[in-house]
């Protein structure tokens, strides 16, 4: 039954079509896929098993399998390593980033305090309470496994080291980082459009969602104490109905006709057009979230501040990416765009860390690695 040389799990998400466009062009026909989504909205190819799959391997089939590859691990992969006794050196977990941040075992703050107070938030805390209480008084399965299956990881992938710290103070494990990534820059963004636009515009961009975790109100009080005129847009397209209608309601107040909230999926051409005339973004969030976002804004010469306590800034500053620290944002910073010179810096380490090639050698460095 068992043929390939790797049994890899993927969430039902758009990335990995990507992720195994790319596996198969590179190393054909040596994994497994594995998607165990009760039904499936985004992953298009007809070879991908699913729980049926795991379910009926035994326990010499599912050893057999040189190294178990882990995207977004969950309950459900908790339980296979577990039932299986995976050996931990052969488990590889690709750390998206909610299966880190929201997972029960994670308690520094997400939320700063404004959001925190928010209803939506406070009720969406609570109800995660109940629901992980109830489901370790029913012993289930998989919840009581979660933790315990950390022990049977041996690497992560990622491409922020501040993530993997992360993982290894969480859960006492020296966990080994391979250094990866899931897109090239032109799978994250379409570099033609962005390479002819020019910024011209001071307009302040105000995350990338309508979800709690970009912190906006905090991010609208650190702006609305300057002395500036600038035009603020806050993309809003997608997240939950009550926060947005909360963002909104703030936006209008504190800022008045300068608030443009962005409520609709734009097309593609005219959505870069707009971020043409954005010159500074501001990314609250506590935690990595939104990469591709900000990766785009900063290729194309956005002024780019970002919490210091999230891994992308920690990386970028890693990097050498120009990019600033939010909580010492100062009015004059929203005076001064980028200059040519760092906008050509920002674009020539983005195209040397996310090219084809730069891609093709994480992919090979993650179904190569000695177990």
């Amino acid at each position: 039954m068992v043929e390939k040389e790797n049994l890899v799990f993927l969430p039902d998400s758009p990335y990995s079509n990507w992720i195994i466009d790319r596996s198969e062009a590179l190393l054909p026909n040596i994994n497994q896929y594995v998607c165990l989504a009760s039904s499936r909205k985004y992953l298009e190819f007809s070879f991908i098993t699913n729980s049926n799959y795991v379910k009926n391997l035994s326990l010499k089939q599912a050893n057999s399998f040189k190294r178990i590859i882990i995207h977004y691990h969950n309950e459900s992969t908790a339980y296979f390593l577990e039932k299986n006794k995976i050996p931990f050196y052969k488990v590889i977990w690709v750390l998206w980033s909610g299966d880190l941040y929201n997972t029960p075992f994670y308690s520094k703050p997400i939320y700063q305090p404004i959001t925190n107070k928010l209803t939506y938030v406070y009720n969406n805390r609570f109800n995660k309470k109940i629901k992980e209480i109830i489901k370790g008084l029913l012993k289930r399965e998989g919840t009581v496994l979660h933790r315990k299956s950390f022990k049977r990881i041996k690497f992560i992938a990622s491409p922020f080291e501040k993530d993997v710290l992360e993982a290894r103070n969480l859960f006492s494990q020296d966990f080994v980082h391979i250094p990866f990534a899931f897109l090239s820059v032109d799978e994250l963004f379409d570099r033609d459009l962005l390479q002819d636009l020019e910024v011209n515009g001071n307009k302040i961009l105000i995350g990338h969602s309508g979800v709690p975790e970009g912190n906006h109100l905090e991010a609208f009080d650190i702006i609305k104490k300057f002395k500036i005129n600038h035009i603020i847009l806050c993309p809003l397209s997608y997240g939950n109905l009550d926060y947005i209608n909360e963002i909104r309601t703030k936006g209008n107040t504190i800022f008045g006709t300068r608030f443009e909230p962005i409520m609709d999926f734009l097309p593609k051409k005219e959505y870069y057009n707009m971020l043409s005339q954005v010159g500074f973004a501001i990314f609250n969030n506590n935690v990595q979230q939104g990469f591709g976002n900000v990766l785009g804004l900063i290729f194309l010469g956005v002024k780019v501040f970002l919490n210091p306590s999230n891994s992308i800034y920690f990386q970028f500053k890693q990097w050498g990416i120009v990019v600033y620290n939010l909580e010492e944002l100062t009015e004059e910073d929203l005076l001064n765009p980028l200059s040519s010179d760092q906008i050509t810096l920002n674009k020539k380490i983005i195209i040397d860390k996310f090219n084809e090639n730069a891609l093709n050698e994480f992919y090979k460095g993650l179904y190569e690695i000695v177990v």
